[in-house]
Formats: structure tokens, C-alpha cells, sequence
């Protein structure tokens, strides 16, 4: 519990020494459901420092685990966790299976935190095929069940929904949402994960120097994932438009700058925008 503590409180490097402690005691006290419960926090950690294979390894054991002692509330959390760990790996089809699977799960016993987390990962997986108004309603949906701002994995997907919908008032908000919410995803790998929406509505206010240098930032950064905005279409085609926009010289050079930036920089001017 006090790993999950400093997680909130975005106290990554504490939350890793707590749950490794708890990871340690619990293997040397054959207690399974309190070793389930560390591993899968364990993994959710490895995912915010992008360090997916550790986060599957973590994750497939917790979920092994959780099912041999009963915490079904426990196996579905754990899928949604796996379900992410997939989907910034680019492995899309094993990223909608353990979605599915801790959907259907979750909403056998109600319970909520995963009915969230998978229909959010789902919303995700709607927009890279430019189903918009399905991950619209997918996430609408994850947060009608828990209607909290503060989570985060359905918020992006209606940040998401709404750049395939042109609704980039609704995109300002649910960015703004995303980057002034408590949220254990206040990390790089979560940072990163809306740059690309960022970059999208600069480019529709034609800031397109600074769509660019955003854009940069997010293919570019050391703990970035990259495989799931490769994959999004949308975001290739504003991609192509900034640089046919500002033409090839123009386009390198407000690229080279976004490389450069800092990730806080960044944050720090959508909150003071």
C-alpha cells in the first residue's frame, strides 16, 4: 500500500523499493495473495518507466498467481495492466485479448477499476483503426462506470476520439484533465503517450512549428513508445500536412529543435496556456 502511495504521488524510484520489500516478504511467507497484489503493482510501475518486458514477466506471474489463491478482482486489474503493456509494444491483438478478457471478467464480479482500465485500452484500439465514435463511446462508457477525472487511460482515449472527430475544444479539455489530474501515470512514458494528441491540436490552431516540435519530442524522447503512433493514422496524415505545410528545410529544422526540448518544458506550457 505504501508503493501504491508513492506511485499517486509520482514517487516512482520509493513505490519500486516498497513493492520490491513487499515482493520479497511475501515470497519468504508463502503469502500468494499479498505476492499477486506486489507483482501486479510491480508491473504497472515497470510500464510507467518503459520497461515492457519486465512489466509482461511481472504481470504474467501476478495473474498466474491471483488466479491460484481466487483474487479475481485482482486477475482482471492485472489484464488491464498486461493489456497496456501490449499495446505500447505495438502487439495490438494481445493488447484487445487481455482488454476483453479483463472486461468480461471484471463485469462478472462488478468490479469497477478494471471495467475502467479495459474499456480505456479498448478506446485506444478504436481510434488507431479510426473508429472514432466507438472509442468515444468506449470511453464515456469506462468513466460513466467510475466517473472520476482523474483516469487517466479512459481520458486519453476521449482526447484520442476527439482529434479523429475534429473536436479540438474536447481535446484541449481532456488534455488539460490529463496533465492537472493525480494520476500515477504523471510519468514519462505517460507524458509521452499525449504528445501526439498535443501535437494534433497545435497543428489544427496552425501552430505548425510547434506541432512539429512536439511531434519530435514524441518519436525522439529515450522512454517513448512509438509503435502505437506509428500506427495511428491519423496522426501520419497531420504528419505529412505539417511538413508539405512548412516544407521540407523549415520542417527538418522545427524538428531538430523538438529534439531537443525537455519533457517538463513542454508540460509546463499547456498548463500555463
Amino acid at each position: 500500500l505504501l508503493g501504491m502511495c508513492a506511485r499517486f504521488a509520482g514517487q516512482i524510484e520509493a513505490a519500486r523499493s516498497y513493492e520490491r520489500e513487499s515482493r520479497e516478504l511475501s515470497r519468504r511467507t508463502a503469502n500468494k495473495f499479498a505476492l499477486g497484489r506486489a507483482l501486479g503493482s510491480q508491473g504497472l510501475i515497470a510500464i510507467l518507466e518503459d520497461n515492457l518486458p519486465q512489466a509482461k514477466n511481472d504481470l504474467q506471474e501476478a495473474i498466474k498467481i491471483r488466479s491460484e489463491v481466487g483474487d479475481l478482482s485482482g486477475v482482471a486489474m492485472s489484464l488491464t495492466s498486461l493489456s497496456q503493456a501490449a499495446f505500447f509494444r505495438g502487439d495490438f491483438l494481445n493488447a484487445r485479448r487481455h482488454a476483453e478478457e479483463s472486461l468480461e471478467l471484471a463485469a462478472d464480479i462488478n468490479s469497477q477499476p478494471p471495467q475502467v482500465l479495459a474499456l480505456g485500452v479498448l478506446s485506444w484500439l478504436a481510434s488507431l483503426e479510426e473508429a472514432y465514435s466507438r472509442a468515444w463511446v468506449l470511453a464515456q462508457q469506462g468513466l460513466s462506470i467510475a466517473p472520476d477525472p482523474n483516469t487517466y487511460v479512459p481520458q486519453l482515449g476521449l482526447a484520442m476520439a476527439a482529434c479523429g472527430l475534429s473536436d479540438y475544444a474536447a481535446v484541449e479539455t481532456h488534455l488539460q484533465t490529463l496533465f492537472s489530474s493525480g494520476s500515477s501515470w504523471h510519468s514519462p512514458i505517460g507524458y509521452l503517450s499525449c504528445l501526439p494528441v498535443l501535437a494534433i491540436l497545435y497543428a489544427s490552431q496552425d501552430e505548425t512549428e510547434r506541432a512539429v516540435e512536439v511531434l519530435a519530442l514524441a518519436f525522439t524522447h529515450p522512454s517513448s513508445s512509438t509503435q502505437w503512433m506509428e500506427k495511428w493514422m491519423l496522426l501520419e496524415r497531420w504528419r505529412a500536412k505539417l511538413e508539405t505545410d512548412l516544407g521540407p528545410e523549415r520542417y527538418e529544422a522545427a524538428w531538430e529543435r523538438g529534439t531537443k526540448l525537455e519533457l517538463e518544458t513542454v508540460i509546463r506550457d499547456v498548463h500555463a496556456s
